[in-house]
């Protein structure tokens, strides 16, 4: 049934309507801002799901259906601002989804940008009062009810069910297939750009390190231009990749991704494999002294 009436669909001049099964309720409230649009949505659990899976205080922030910042600290705040270091630039006007409550020490940071959104489980009421000073910011409380195990996507002439790409992957399964073997720090990194690429549209690839996304290489039809724009992006932005990971939602059908990520620094890289050409990758990982581990399955997402 109907719950409400968005603004609009994907553009202005499409209706769109936000509906749920008879007698189920949101999981999440809206406190402030103006109406909320189709496009909201998609981004609004994106950028909540991201930072729900992790332990420590974590940020994420979705622009255009894609994860453009992402960090976890000790600190929420700092999780925000690493975040923001992830692209400066693209996080205007982006989505910003939090894992713990946000206090008047984050407030003063998120009000100082242009943002859409801010989803979160809660706000303290000194964040409120300081949010509540941008008429048309949304902010909304969510909570971790179950929204369901499976996705629903209409076509032409029905629908398409399946189940929900959960990350159930056990980390002490990661296949280890290189000579060389990542660093603990490695393998922070490794977890992390793994939990992130799984929520980047295909073909996607993740560059990050321990504490946060560095690149994304979004969308592209071919592997090799998602690293070659994940790379040029970090260059913009100011960061390195110098022993970083690439995470990679499918297999490399060549060796070219290897060799351009070894170029730049990265350290180790985590993929499925599957690839016919999984011993030419791998031995171009051990010629050139990068970590690689296979997780065994892959995450693409349309």
């Amino acid at each position: 049934k109907k719950s409400m009436d968005l603004r609009y669909g994907e553009n202005p001049h499409q209706k769109a309507g936000f509906y749920i099964e008879p007698n189920n309720f949101p999981n999440w409230k809206q406190h402030h801002g103006k109406e909320l649009s189709y496009n909201n949505f998609t981004d609004m659990e994106s950028a909540y799901s991201i930072a729900q899976e992790f332990d420590l205080p974590a940020c994420s922030i979705i622009k255009h259906a894609n994860p453009c910042g992402f960090g976890i600290d000790k600190n929420l705040k700092n999780a925000f601002l690493r975040a923001v270091s992830s692209d400066p630039i693209s996080y205007f006007g982006g989505i910003v989804g939090f894992n713990k409550i946000v206090d008047e020490q984050v407030a003063n940071e998120l009000i100082k940008p242009f943002l859409e959104c801010i989803i979160a489980p809660s706000f303290s009421s000194k964040a409120m009062d300081i949010l509540q000073k941008k008429k048309n910011l949304r902010l909304i409380s969510a909570n971790d009810g179950n929204d369901g195990m499976t996705t629903m996507k209409s076509v032409a002439g029905g629908y398409l069910l399946q189940d929900k790409d959960y990350n159930s992957f056990n980390f002490n399964d990661l296949k280890i297939v290189t000579n060389k073997k990542p660093t603990d720090n490695d393998m922070k990194a490794m977890d992390l750009g793994w939990k992130l690429v799984r929520y980047v549209k295909s073909n996607a690839i993740v560059f990050s390190d321990k504490n946060q996304l560095l690149s994304v290489g979004a969308g592209q039809m071919s592997r090799i231009d998602s690293v070659k724009i994940a790379i040029k992006k970090v260059a913009d932005n100011g960061l390195n990749l110098h022993g970083s990971i690439m995470a990679s939602d499918a297999f490399f059908p060549f060796s070219d991704c290897i060799e351009l990520a070894s170029e730049v620094g990265v350290s180790s890289i985590i993929q499925p494999g599957g690839s016919i050409k999984d011993e030419e990758i791998i031995k171009t990982a051990n010629k050139l002294g990068v970590a690689m581990g296979f997780t065994g399955f892959r995450h693409f997402f349309h």
